[in-house]
C-alpha cells in the first residue's frame, strides 16, 4: 500500500509526491503557461534572500481570497496543499513560544470548515493570530476581499481560535518538508491562469453558502447549548423551590391526592346511579324526565369534585410558591420530586 498520502480533516486521504522522486521540472510545474512559469522565474531572481519572508507574507496575504476561491484545487493537489506559509502565528504559552508550522492546504481548511473561528463576524478571514510585541496581548489580523487589514485583541476565553488554527496545521507538521510543494508565488500564478471568470464567480457563490451554512451550524449549536443551560438552571430552580417549602409541599400534596380521590369516586358514583336509573327506566319506574334530572344533578357533582381538586391544585401552588414562581410548579412536578426523581425536560 502507498503510504505517501496524508489525511485531510474532512477523512479523505491526499496523495503526495516525495521529494526524491527524479523527474524533470514539468513533474513539479505542470499546468502554468510558458508566459507564468518566465514570470516567476523572474520575479524569483529580482528577489534577495532577506526580504523573501516578508515578500512571501505580502504574497499571502494580497491573495488570501485566491486561495480562499481555490479551495478545491488547493485540497486536490498536494504541491498546493503543502506549501509553507511562514507567518508568524506564534502564541505565548507560558513556558515557551509555541509557532504551529502553518500550510496553505491548512489555512484553507481553517477557513473552510471552522468558520466561526476563522472569520470575523462580517466574514474577513483571519491571517494571522499572534501575540503582539508592543502590548503583549494576543492580536488577530483579518482582511478582506479589497486588500484591507484589521487587527483586534483576543481576549482570554478566545485562546480557542488560536488553539482552532494550531490544532489543524499540526495535522500536517510531519509532511511539511517531506513532499514537494509549489512555491508560493509560482501557486498564485498557476491558481489565477486556472481559474477562468465564471469559475471565480460561481466558486465565491459555493464558499458564500459554506460560510453561511457553517454560522447557521455554530448559531444552532450556540442555540442548544444556551437551551440546554436554560433547562438546567429552570430545573435546579424548581428543586430549590421545593427544598425550601418541602414541609408546605407535603400538606399539599396530601390534600390533593384526597380531592383527586372523591373527584375519582363522584366519577364513579354517576356511573354506578345512571346504571341502576337505565335500569329503572325500563321498568318504568322512573320516567324520562326524572331520569334527566337526577343525571344532570349527579353529573353537576362530579363536576364539582373534579373543579374543586384543580382549583386547589392551582391556587395551593400560588399560595405556596408565589405570584413569580407558581407556574414553574405543578402537581405531576411534586409527585415526582417527592419519590426521588429528578425534573424531566417537559415539565
Amino acid at each position: 500500500m502507498n503510504a505517501n498520502y496524508i489525511e485531510l480533516s474532512d477523512g479523505s486521504r491526499l496523495e503526495c509526491c516525495t521529494m526524491n522522486v527524479a523527474k524533470d521540472m514539468a513533474t513539479a510545474m505542470p499546468e502554468a503557461s510558458l508566459l507564468g512559469m518566465r514570470i516567476w522565474a523572474k520575479s524569483k531572481r529580482n528577489r534577495s534572500c532577506d526580504c523573501d519572508k516578508d515578500a512571501y507574507a505580502r504574497i499571502f496575504r494580497e491573495n488570501a481570497y485566491l486561495f480562499f476561491d481555490n479551495a478545491a484545487k488547493i485540497l486536490s493537489d498536494s504541491r498546493l496543499f503543502l506549501i509553507p506559509i511562514d507567518e508568524d502565528n506564534s502564541m505565548d504559552m507560558g513556558i515557551t513560544n509555541i509557532a504551529p508550522r502553518a500550510t496553505l492546504g491548512a489555512y484553507v481548511e481553517w477557513w473552510l470548515y471552522q468558520n466561526d473561528l476563522s472569520t470575523d463576524p462580517e466574514g474577513r478571514l483571519i491571517w494571522q493570530v499572534c501575540d503582539s510585541l508592543d502590548s503583549g496581548r494576543r492580536v488577530c489580523w483579518f482582511i478582506d476581499r479589497d486588500g484591507q487589514e484589521y487587527d483586534t485583541q483576543l481576549e482570554d476565553e478566545d485562546h480557542q481560535v488560536w488553539q482552532s488554527f494550531a490544532d489543524v496545521c499540526n495535522r500536517y507538521s510531519d509532511a511539511v518538508g517531506k513532499y514537494q510543494a509549489y512555491d508560493l508565488e509560482y501557486a498564485v500564478i498557476l491558481l489565477k491562469e486556472l481559474m477562468s471568470d465564471d469559475d471565480m464567480a460561481k466558486h465565491r457563490y459555493r464558499m458564500e453558502i459554506a460560510r453561511n451554512r457553517s454560522r447557521v451550524y455554530s448559531i444552532t449549536s450556540q442555540e442548544n447549548a444556551a437551551r440546554k443551560q436554560l433547562l438546567e438552571s429552570r430545573n435546579e430552580f424548581k428543586k430549590y423551590l421545593f427544598d425550601t417549602h418541602r414541609a408546605a409541599v407535603g400538606e399539599y400534596y396530601a390534600k390533593c391526592v384526597n380531592l383527586q380521590a372523591a373527584a375519582v369516586l363522584a366519577r364513579e358514583y354517576l356511573h354506578n346511579q345512571r346504571a341502576e336509573m337505565r335500569l329503572q327506566l325500563r321498568e318504568n319506574s322512573i320516567t324520562r324526565k326524572e331520569y334527566a334530572a337526577q343525571e344532570t344533578e349527579l353529573r353537576r357533582r362530579a363536576q364539582e369534585a373534579e373543579d374543586r381538586c384543580l382549583q386547589f391544585k392551582h391556587d395551593g401552588l400560588k399560595q405556596i410558591f408565589g405570584i413569580e414562581d407558581y407556574r414553574l410548579m405543578s402537581f405531576g412536578l411534586i409527585e415526582r420530586l417527592l419519590i426521588g426523581a429528578k425534573c424531566s425536560e417537559n415539565e
